[in-house]
């Protein structure tokens, strides 16, 4: 089995850092809120870490941002949105490595709003990857029970939040990716 393979088998996508090389990939995380404001997060499975996160994944060399988190979102929780319709509204960069190659990695944070009709729409598409998906308002998000226990896409949260656009230097080789670790790489309190 090649290392293209293998990913593919744990559900990782392709790998986008060569044998030799550093890479450079791009991810897009979705952000979708209902018409109460509530944001819909996703539970990652026991096999991909157990975490809570948003939902997104890593575009391809023929799309926009926007045209990958359209088709993520399709793949992942069933719901088929002109990608024109996802706004990309912050950014962040991180440091991450796979199978002891460096990737620097660049995600963005696309929000879209979903009609009731929409919304009714929304399922999960991928339970083998997913353990369920949960409709919370910001004050759930940020509890210590949800927000403690999110994987690497936090910062779009924190950043759509707080009304940032960029923050860069997440580094996720050395340290968990637990909310304290997350805020200390960023330098809050």
């Amino acid at each position: 089995m090649n290392n293209n393979e293998e990913a593919l088998k744990k559900g990782y996508g392709s790998i986008h850092v060569t044998e030799k090389d550093k890479g450079i990939f791009v991810a897009a995380n979705a952000l979708i809120f209902d018409s109460d404001g509530r944001m819909l997060i996703v539970k990652r499975s026991a096999a991909k870490g157990g975490n809570f996160a948003l939902p997104g994944g890593t575009k391809q060399s023929d799309e926009s941002v926007s045209e990958c988190v359209k088709r993520e979102m399709a793949e992942e929780i069933g719901l088929n949105i002109p990608a024109e319709r996802y706004v990309v509204n912050n950014v962040f960069e991180c440091f991450s490595e796979f199978k002891g190659k460096q990737s620097n990695v660049i995600h963005f944070g696309c929000v879209a709003t979903v009609s009731d009709e929409e919304k009714a729409q929304i399922h999960n598409a991928e339970p083998e990857k997913c353990d369920g998906l949960f409709w919370l308002t910001k004050e759930e998000i940020f509890s210590q029970e949800v927000a403690g226990n999110f994987f690497l896409s936090w910062p779009n949260i924190e950043n759509y939040y707080g009304k940032k656009t960029y923050v860069v230097g997440l580094d996720v080789r050395k340290k968990n990716n637990n909310l304290t670790t997350i805020k200390n790489c960023l330098g809050k309190e």
